[in-house]
């Protein structure tokens, strides 16, 4: 455990937290490191939710399989990030998409009943998954907003923007690859790649090496209003 004890302090379910405060919370979260090869599925959609996960190492991909047969990748998480509080407080406490390991990865499980104890008894965690949890679905509404672009300009615009958040001109860095981010935006590689070389001779952004970039703001947001 020490060996990811930097992930899980840095983490924002542990804001706010000294490290010797979370040394003195961990033991009593009966937690379990779980082990997971590349491609390997996590947890299936319907599976039930027993408790929440951290990612101690490598990424994960979360995926929505429609009734159409098509895979839609919603978004990838890397280490850190928790996930399944939303699901485990829900009513159904069923998982509505599949969790598939992009890498070798390694998860930290915390039962549900050590989650309910240490959320009565320390509020500054309990605020910290409060606010992990409204995120979780401000995201997946901003997905819902993405699919109903058809733009591929479009898209793209709304991805930096939002990847950008309120500041003006500056730089974004993209933790994943092009073909990731293409299967994020619903797009094919070869279609994004054009679209961002234009972006780029029109002198809207500038890439270099996964990081973007942005000269003009104004315009992004101008594409998404009117293009």
């Amino acid at each position: 455990m020490q060996k990811y004890f930097d992930t899980i302090s840095n983490s924002k379910l542990f804001n706010g937290k000294t490290k010797e405060e979370i040394e003195k919370i961990l033991p009593d979260m009966k937690y379990r490191i779980l082990e997971f090869k590349k491609k390997q599925v996590i947890l299936n959609s319907g599976e039930i939710c027993t408790g929440i996960y951290m990612i101690l190492e490598g990424e994960i991909e979360v995926q929505k399989n429609l009734e159409s047969g098509r895979l839609y990748s919603i978004l990838y998480k890397k280490p850190g990030d928790t996930f399944g509080g939303a699901v485990l407080f829900s009513d159904t406490k069923s998982f509505q998409v599949d969790l598939m390991a992009e890498t070798d990865c390694k998860l930290l499980q915390i039962p549900e009943d050590s989650v309910r104890n240490v959320l009565c008894a320390d509020s500054r965690i309990n605020s910290n998954m409060m606010n992990i949890m409204a995120n979780t679905v401000m995201n997946l509404n901003k997905r819902v907003e993405l699919f109903a672009v058809t733009s591929i300009r479009r898209k793209i615009a709304f991805a930096i923007l939002n990847a950008l958040g309120d500041g003006e001109n500056g730089c974004i860095d993209f933790p994943i690859s092009k073909k990731q981010w293409a299967e994020h935006l619903n797009v094919s590689r070869p279609s994004l790649s054009r679209e961002l070389k234009k972006l780029q001779d029109e002198n809207i952004i500038e890439i270099e090496k996964g990081r973007i970039l942005i000269k003009n703001t104004e315009y992004l947001k101008e594409i998404i209003q009117n293009d």
